[in-house]
């Protein structure tokens, strides 16, 4: 029984091993383009914000819900597509 519950993490483990190996911090990427984007889902206009960092960036759906038993927290996501960089883009907090 323990076996087929660890099954998984051994059939996931060499894919994981090999992908990590080849992928490196680039703190270009995640400072001029991933920290905006977390900062746009802040936004009530996040279309303003993906305009001032690409040019060719289209929103294409914002969802704001309620997610937190006081009634007072929201929950907000967008989804858009980058054009130039042929990239889809989901931001949320």
């Amino acid at each position: 029984m323990l076996l087929l519950a660890l099954l998984p993490l051994v059939a996931a483990m060499p894919f994981d091993l090999q992908f990590a190996s080849s992928v490196t911090y680039d703190e270009g990427f995640a400072r001029n383009k991933m920290l905006p984007l977390a900062a746009a889902a802040y936004s009530s206009s996040p279309q303003q914000c993906l305009t001032n960092l690409y040019k060719n960036a289209q929103l294409k759906r914002l969802t704001s819900v309620v997610c937190d038993i006081t009634l007072v927290d929201r929950c907000t996501a967008f989804t858009a597509v980058n054009n130039d960089d042929k990239a889809i883009i989901l931001s949320y907090r």
